[in-house]
């Protein structure tokens, strides 16, 4: 029930970001928005692991924007003719309204992604999960899959690439991806998840398959 209704949430907000935070630019510009799930008092899935003896608790939200800014950096780096965005820079709390003020206003076509991690009361359960909103997405979805399963498939498998029945009628967004990055469930996985190497790995598999996939389309 969790990840449903964080299904319904995402798919409505990721199209629409606060106005004051999103200036445009112009149609031609490339823009590539990234939603870090949660924050603030919405602390998504937390987990407690074991790190030399002593109990550190995982909080989503904190994993979700350490690698959304890992990913920022490295596409602000690599493309600075692209427009990057976040929907949040720090530890804050935005309600569905907040996130939903704004749908874009002009005829970019942004590649949308938002970061998350996920969680099964089956603590075996593991992997990454790439989700696109329709089939003019998959390609996208494709690219970031296949990058992310070169950069870290070998620690996090790849659970593959999937299409969701997105509410409210945005079925038709294009390049709207989430991406499940593991599972924060897992202790092996969780502890995998919040290690800067591993964080930087799967930046760096996501920037690829953005590069990528619009060297193709663009």
């Amino acid at each position: 029930m969790k990840k449903m209704l964080l299904f319904m949430v995402f798919f409505t907000l990721v199209l629409s970001l606060r106005a004051q935070e999103l200036p445009l630019g112009s149609a031609s510009e490339t823009v590539i928005i990234i939603d870090p799930g949660h924050g603030g008092r919405d602390f998504g899935a937390i987990t407690s692991v074991a790190v030399d003896g002593t109990n550190v608790i995982l909080r989503e939200k904190e994993i979700n924007l350490q690698i959304a800014n890992r990913l920022v950096t490295i596409l602000q780096a690599d493309h600075n003719e692209w427009r990057v965005l976040m929907t949040r820079t720090e530890d804050q709390y935005l309600t569905l309204e907040e996130r939903s003020t704004l749908i874009m206003k002009d005829d970019r076509e942004a590649i949308r992604i938002s970061l998350h991690q996920n969680a099964s009361t089956i603590t075996k359960t593991r992997g990454f999960t790439v989700y696109y909103s329709d089939w003019n997405s998959k390609p996208l979805a494709d690219r970031i899959a296949q990058e992310l399963t070169n950069t870290v498939g070998s620690v996090i498998q790849a659970r593959g690439v999937k299409q969701y029945d997105f509410p409210h009628g945005n079925e038709s967004a294009r390049n709207t991806i989430m991406i499940e990055c593991g599972f924060l469930s897992n202790e092996y996985e969780a502890l995998l998840l919040a290690d800067e190497e591993i964080q930087l790995k799967i930046a760096t598999g996501i920037a690829q398959g953005i590069e990528e996939y619009l060297k193709i389309e663009v």
